[in-house]
């Protein structure tokens, strides 16, 4: 069975990749500005309400590959996520929402690492959208707390019985701390 996750392992990567540029509420991960010929050809945009936080490309941790994606947050009372569409789910400039069967069962794997993450803030949730880009419901990880090294999640979750798409967002959510988590090989199969 096929990874429904496009660039999951973040080994498809900018020739440009820079970590000392600040993205932008809905900019894709590569820098490209919203419907440029480059957009999204690396599968993650910045999302929504992103505050003092950089997404990057990491070539120095990472659990496999030659790169993991990093969220770093720079700041206190900040927070991002990192997806694979740019906009927002209904509305959104989106190559790689993934099909689901509705009713099925779907096994997400991904490897988390965190340095000074509050608890309760670096996860990874799937999206189920409905006919006309409704969000029917949101499926989050565990999360990964404090400063850990690689630690696999996994998550068994059944499509929504009218679902048509789902996507996947990467969070280091809004918290006190200034921090930084790393997330790699993301896999989504059908159980």
């Amino acid at each position: 069975m096929s990874n429904l996750i496009y660039n999951g392992d973040f080994e498809s990567v900018p020739l440009a990749n820079d970590d000392s540029t600040l993205n932008t509420s809905y900019a894709w991960v590569n820098g490209a500005v919203p419907y440029s010929p480059l957009a999204g050809q690396y599968g993650w945009a910045t999302g929504r309400n992103i505050k003092a936080i950089d997404a990057y490309f990491d070539p120095e941790v990472k659990h496999s590959g030659s790169h993991s994606m990093r969220l770093r947050k720079l700041a206190s009372f900040c927070g991002g996520v990192v997806s694979n569409y740019q906009g927002g789910g209904s509305i959104s400039l989106n190559l790689y929402f993934f099909l689901l069967e509705p009713g099925k069962d779907y096994d997400l794997s991904l490897w988390i690492k965190t340095e000074n993450a509050d608890n309760g803030t670096v996860y990874a949730e799937i999206e189920q959208y409905g006919l006309l880009g409704s969000l029917l419901e949101t499926n989050k990880t565990a999360t990964v707390d404090g400063t850990k090294d690689w630690t696999e999640v996994k998550l068994r979750l059944k499509a929504n019985t009218s679902v048509l798409y789902g996507a996947i967002s990467l969070y280091n959510a809004v918290s006190v701390n200034p921090s930084k988590a790393w997330f790699d090989d993301i896999t989504l199969k059908k159980a």
